[in-house]
């Protein structure tokens, strides 16, 4: 048994729902941030996708799925790309996440 899934699991399902709204004071990142240093966002997407804001942006402008293909993991930027993302987000550097997956190898070799 995996279990950061399960502690994950525990985790989402006993915190309640104001804790996935909080940021970090100094960076500006939601829970959903955090998770894309943690690895289990698919956990986290399964239990609260529909309940996270997938498009918030942390004070350097970049929403989740920014950060997910800087990391230029492309399992976990097709996980947060299913769901109901905006694509067209700009950071605060003016990219989307198409413009870095671009820059990215692993990613531009499966986009082009």
């Amino acid at each position: 048994m995996d279990l950061v899934p399960s502690l994950m699991r525990t985790l989402v399902t006993e915190t309640s729902n104001e804790l996935l709204y909080e940021r970090d004071a100094m960076t500006g990142n939601t829970v959903l941030h955090v998770a894309t240093q943690k690895q289990p966002l698919i956990a986290l997407l399964e239990l609260k996708g529909s309940q996270l804001d997938l498009n918030a942006k942390n004070h350097a402008g970049q929403t989740p799925l920014h950060m997910y293909t800087h990391k230029d993991d492309l399992q976990l930027v097709f996980a947060i790309a299913a769901y109901d993302v905006d694509l067209d987000l700009l950071d605060n550097d003016g990219h989307t996440a198409l413009s870095i997956a671009v820059s990215v190898p692993i990613i531009f070799l499966f986009i082009f």
